[in-house]
């Protein structure tokens, strides 16, 4: 008997000189990882309350509605601790998933 898929979420969290973070993301981000991204995300923009915060996608190979709500809910508490967010390298399937939402200007553009 097979097992079951076991979605797999790498997040790493660098601090630059200029006090920007960066949470990169690499794996699947579904209903069993969002929790996770959801947690490091709140955690720096309550604790660490950088100027800006990226966040990196370049390695997230999946993403369904449970990551986008993770980056909406990201980007209102970003804007409610006067944090920049932004999300840099999306993959071209989250891309294309931020386009069909809607969310691909809004998520990706400059503060």
């Amino acid at each position: 008997m097979s097992q079951p898929h076991q979605p797999q979420l790498t997040l790493t969290e660098h601090t630059g000189l200029n006090g920007v973070v960066t949470v990169s993301a690499a794996g699947e981000i579904d209903m069993s990882t969002a929790g996770r991204l959801t947690a490091v995300l709140t955690r720096v923009l309550t604790g660490t309350r950088p100027s800006r915060l990226v966040v990196d996608l370049a390695g997230v190979r999946f993403m369904d509605s449970t990551g986008i709500g993770a980056l909406v809910q990201a980007r209102r508490l970003a804007t409610t601790t006067g944090t920049a967010l932004r999300v840099t390298n999306p993959s071209p399937i989250v891309t294309k998933v931020l386009q069909i939402t809607g969310l691909f200007d809004a998520l990706t553009a400059d503060d």
